[in-house]
């Protein structure tokens, strides 16, 4: 019994298997022969840039050769991020031909990349970045007048020489040159990444210059502090002076009648108050490498608080000087036309003739002389205490 029951179901088995055999493989389903590609999100390439950008704006498209993978499109919109090494801001015009890129972004198609993030291994943060105007070229240098950069340490309109060295790569266009000025002229507008000293806040060495087009100088509001050299030749607009900065060397200041002059904390001053070694803040608008046409000037060597005086000499000792009151065209003298007053004359009262500057001597102050006078008053007993500056305007 249990023996015919086990031959039967053998049959069925049986019988069930050649009928499945004769229906053949079971079909995929219809809709698996449509099924679009897939888009796969957050896919990383790593490679070699191919050619230099096209264009430094997006949207663009990069070729990275990669070692497994061939050569793969990736596509730059406004919203990719483009960073160095180490995580520093970077941009399309900092990138050259063999650069290794690492790319983020979204595979949209076999070999092709939308970048949402994009790295260049190639150019460190420690680089220094400026973008400017070219101004000179020599074999070895290229000297600018530094544009508005977001990422660039150099204040606008200032004047910076780069060095060009054997391993400078010069990019113009898609050509990239090594150690060679021969495609950078005056009026070139550029991009340079180089190693920056933050103390002398100047290019060590220069990486990479890369041309973007051509430009024209244009007036570039700046703000300079430095020494001046020597006292103003002229006490009237227009005038020019020369300070001596930190960075920057020396600078031309030009002065005409319309620039306003101060004392530290703002208070009204002028030519005739102003004294070699002074510490001078300019604001103006770059006219020329090293030349600024000056709206501000502020004099930080000169207190707020200094009473000032004009006045005609009518005698002189060697800690003193005597004085008839003038009128004051500035009006800013608190004095009556006519007073008598006397001046002392210490160890460090500077004393101005021309552009010649001495200390605690009455030396070159005659009897007749036209002076101005910066001093500490005393308004209760009505004299001055102590005098910083005394300028001979006319002896």
């Amino acid at each position: 019994m249990v023996r015919s029951q086990i031959i039967r179901a053998g049959a069925i088995l049986i019988t069930t298997a050649v009928g499945v055999a004769a229906l053949g493989p079971v079909a995929a389903p219809a809709q698996a022969a449509s099924r679009p590609a897939r888009i796969h999100p957050n896919h990383q390439y790593q490679g070699y840039l191919a050619a230099t950008p096209s264009s430094t704006s997006a949207p663009t498209t990069l070729t990275i050769q990669t070692p497994n993978r061939g050569q793969v499109s990736v596509s730059v919109t406004s919203s990719t991020r483009i960073i160095r090494l180490y995580g520093a801001a970077s941009g399309l015009d900092e990138l050259s031909a063999n650069d290794v890129l690492q790319v983020r972004g979204t595979t949209t198609a076999p070999g092709a990349v939308t970048a949402t993030w994009i790295r260049d291994v190639s150019i460190h943060a420690a680089y220094g970045r400026l973008a400017g105007l070219v101004t000179a070229v020599t074999p070895n240098s290229v000297s600018v007048v530094v544009g508005r950069d977001p990422h660039t340490p150099f204040v606008y309109g200032q004047n910076v020489t780069i060095p060009v060295g054997s391993s400078t790569q010069v990019v113009s266009g898609t050509t990239t040159i090594t150690g060679s000025v021969g495609s950078l002229a005056a009026g070139n507008r550029i991009v340079a990444l180089g190693v920056y000293n933050n103390n002398s806040r100047t290019f060590q060495s220069t990486f990479r210059i890369r041309v973007l087009g051509t430009g024209s100088v244009q007036p570039h509001p700046v703000t300079y502090t430095g020494y001046l050299t020597m006292a103003p030749v002229t006490t009237t607009a227009p005038v020019s002076l020369t300070i001596q900065t930190p960075h920057e060397g020396q600078i031309t200041v030009a002065v005409d009648a319309s620039a306003k002059i101060v004392r530290r904390f703002n208070g009204a001053s002028s030519l005739d108050e102003v004294g070699v070694n002074d510490v001078l803040q300019v604001r103006g608008v770059t006219t020329a490498p090293g030349v600024v046409a000056a709206t501000l000037i502020r004099d930080t060597s000169i207190q707020e608080a200094y009473t000032r005086l004009v006045g005609l000499v009518t005698a002189v000792t060697p800690a003193s000087v005597s004085v008839v009151v003038q009128r004051d065209a500035s009006g800013r003298s608190p004095f009556s036309y006519g007073q008598n007053l006397t001046l002392p004359v210490g160890p460090s009262t500077q004393v101005i003739s021309g552009t010649t500057t001495t200390t605690g001597s009455t030396g070159s102050i005659t009897v007749g002389a036209q002076i101005t006078a910066l001093g500490v008053f005393n308004r209760i007993g009505h004299g001055f205490q102590s005098i910083f500056r005394i300028r001979v305007l006319k002896g």
